[in-house]
């Protein structure tokens, strides 16, 4: 028997749909079911790629024995963080304040029938081992507290509750980072470099996207050479280091060590979309052919194994899959031996391949397993694309990792930017149409309108098949989706990819953002928890505080809009505090101060589409460095053209362009050259 989770559009929930657990979804119907039995919450959060959420399903919501303790004392409620990262952030800040300020997944909560948490943990064991008590053992001792001290388990959850839910003082009246604080936040950085592998800090090391898109934007407005060396050195021992996939492109989840080596296997669809930004961005700063075959092996990952029938992408691989026992094993797609590289090339190409990709009879991983890693380039290219081939072709025969198919709207818009960028300056249309494709979906599925087809203006969260999910999208979707529509409108010119930006980002300032500036992660009028989200550091992707701060400057830009610039600027005035504070928490906030330093700058390219001197002035400003440079093309001769090319006439009758900051333009350039010269970003704006 299926239980009920078997309408879900998550496929995490999916995978627990013929659990012997009587799983509610979220929803007031489960909370009013403990109320009328009167009996805890048990909350299990989780995500389809997790690890640690497969163990313990495997070793506990599988089992009868224990489904039976849940079903009898619990009412058990099973959440995928992925569609609501509301309930996700509330009770994980709860978990973390439990827990010495550990968290993780599978986020294991006890609540009383209100929600109120008075118990929080992560991945419990099915029998006692290192100091942790078993699941089984923890259930009874959370049963025998609600049993004999209600009274005061109930006490303990109200006052957690209250505690949480205290207003937090964000200060967004202050100035945006200026000069100043930028050059600081770059010292801080490099004091935190690896200098002898790349990235910040220690093991475990995740792909540092956002900070790396604040360093080539820092780069590019001061010319400093220490942001410059800090992106390029750890862009490289990414990509050379075993959490990129050597064969099929895309990046891993982690490193659980410091040198890149060894991955977290899963990989996401938020990290290679925003890697994909990032390498393009190196390669257009540098001319870097390295960070050029990254960028487009990456891209043709996501298309290729991330994206959906319906057009848009899916959002991650597990990092579990079968191996040769049918066992299901983490690494197991990915990892290699030297027999095995034999086996599929022979002894003379397998021992060669062995030396270029550093797998040894010891093994880096684990059963004397080696992940793929490419060190140094190898001499013989003809020969290293038909090895690579061979055992690409060789590893399709092995069992794939799961796929979480559910569309994430936040994510894909950080996908159809990166995807845009790519496929326009790397000359790849089928990577721009993917965009579209990924566009459409978007606005046709989670901003679905009437029977009449008239778009609405709120943002569905996820959907699946091509169904909508239940859940309402939440900040970062609407910032992260308009970023998306922001680049397709600057790569194609298309005036309605601004206007449904725009009618996404008046949602963010109508429902949003509070009275003071400040913005929360969800909607004025979306379901109540015990406290309203907010958290305005960037983690594995833009917070929705900062990346609505980037599309709202953008827009502003566009348009000329001093209601959504102000609003930038006050967010970002939030950013300058983090980044006194710990500058790696808030890259992407950096990246948007950046863009505000510089102007950003304003391209307007007037011309016929159809003459080729318009085109070549397009592509050199779509080749600007600039820090958040905006693009915008368009004929002379339209009738009602966007507020950025109005009063653009041609010069001498040839196509021009015009770069200004804040609608006030430098003389207009007809000639690329000129223009390349122009657009150039020297350190000559000052916050």
């Amino acid at each position: 028997m299926s239980n009920r989770l078997a309408g879900s559009t998550s496929p995490y929930l999916l995978q627990h749909v013929d659990n012997p657990v009587d799983w509610w979804p979220w929803g007031s119907d489960a909370f009013a079911e403990a109320r009328r039995r009167d009996v805890p919450i048990l909350l299990s959060i989780g995500y389809s790629a997790c690890h640690w959420c497969h163990v313990m399903a495997h070793e506990s919501f599988e089992d009868e024995a224990t489904a039976a303790i849940i079903n009898e004392g619990f009412v058990a409620i099973k959440v995928d963080r992925e569609e609501r990262p509301d309930v996700d952030a509330v009770y994980m800040e709860a978990t973390v304040a439990m827990n010495n300020g550990q968290g993780g997944w599978p986020m294991t909560v006890f609540a009383t029938p209100d929600g109120e948490p008075f118990h929080c943990g992560t991945y419990y064991p099915a029998e006692a081992r290192r100091g942790m008590h078993s699941f089984r053992q923890l259930m009874h001792a959370v049963k025998v507290a609600w049993k004999d001290r209600n009274d005061e388990v109930r006490r303990t959850g109200t006052q957690i509750a209250a505690s949480l839910a205290a207003p937090r003082e964000l200060h967004t009246d202050g100035a945006p980072p200026n000069a100043e604080d930028l050059d600081l936040a770059l010292a801080r950085l490099a004091r935190d470099y690896d200098v002898a592998n790349g990235g910040f800090g220690h093991a475990p090391k995740f792909p540092p996207s956002m900070v790396l898109e604040f360093l080539l934007r820092h780069h590019a407005r001061t010319e400093s050479e220490t942001a410059l060396e800090i992106a390029q050195n750890t862009c490289e021992a990414m990509a050379r280091g075993g959490i990129y996939d050597q064969l099929g492109g895309g990046f891993a989840r982690y490193s659980v060590d410091a040198g890149w080596v060894v991955p977290h296997f899963e990989k996401m669809l938020y990290d290679n979309a925003q890697l994909i930004r990032v390498y393009t961005h190196l390669w257009r700063s540098t001319g870097s052919e390295f960070a050029r075959r990254i960028a487009l092996e990456t891209a043709d990952f996501l298309v290729r194994e991330l994206r959906t029938p319906e057009g848009a992408f899916a959002s991650a691989l597990d990092a579990d899959s079968a191996d040769a026992e049918g066992h299901s094993v983490e690494g197991a797609f990915y990892a290699w031996t030297p027999a095995e590289l034999t086996e599929v090339l022979g002894a003379e190409d397998g021992a060669w391949a062995a030396g270029v990709f550093a797998v040894t009879e010891e093994g880096t991983f684990e059963h004397g397993k080696s992940v793929l890693r490419l060190l140094d380039d190898p001499e013989d290219v003809e020969r290293f694309e038909t090895v690579r081939d061979r055992l690409l072709a060789a590893r399709e025969e092995r069992p794939r990792p799961g796929r979480d198919d559910k569309i994430v709207a936040a994510w894909n818009g950080l996908a159809i930017a990166a995807l845009a960028e790519a496929g326009t300056l790397f000359s790849r249309p089928d990577l721009l149409d993917a965009a579209l494709a990924a566009a459409d979906l978007l606005l046709a599925v989670h901003l679905g309108g009437d029977e009449d087809d008239e778009l609405g203006d709120r943002l569905v969260r996820t959907s699946r098949d091509g169904r909508p999910g239940p859940n309402a999208g939440v900040l970062e979707d609407y910032a992260d989706v308009a970023e998306g529509f922001l680049a397709l409108y600057a790569v194609t010119s298309d005036d309605a990819w601004l206007t449904f930006a725009g009618v996404l980002l008046d949602v963010v300032l109508g429902h949003f953002v509070d009275e003071d500036g400040a913005l929360y992660d969800t909607a004025d009028d979306a379901e109540e928890l015990f406290r309203r989200p907010q958290d305005p550091t960037d983690g594995v992707t833009p917070s929705g505080w900062t990346g609505a701060a980037g599309a709202l400057l953008g827009y502003a830009a566009h348009l000329g809009l001093v209601d959504h610039r102000e609003a930038a600027g006050r967010a970002l005035g939030l950013v300058r505090v983090l980044a006194a504070q710990s500058p790696r928490s808030i890259g992407w906030g950096l990246a948007v101060a950046e863009a505000w330093a510089d102007g950003p700058r304003e391209i307007a390219v007037v011309g016929s589409r159809e003459d080729d001197a318009t085109w070549a002035l397009y592509l050199t400003a779509l080749m600007s460095t600039a820090p958040g440079a905006v693009v915008a093309m368009g004929d002379p001769t339209d009738e009602s053209p966007m507020p950025l090319l109005r009063d653009r006439p041609l010069v001498g009758g040839r196509p021009a362009a015009y770069v200004c900051r804040h609608f006030t333009c430098d003389a207009p350039v007809t000639d690329p050259e000129e223009l390349a010269r122009q657009v150039l970003a020297k350190a000559v704006a000052k916050a």
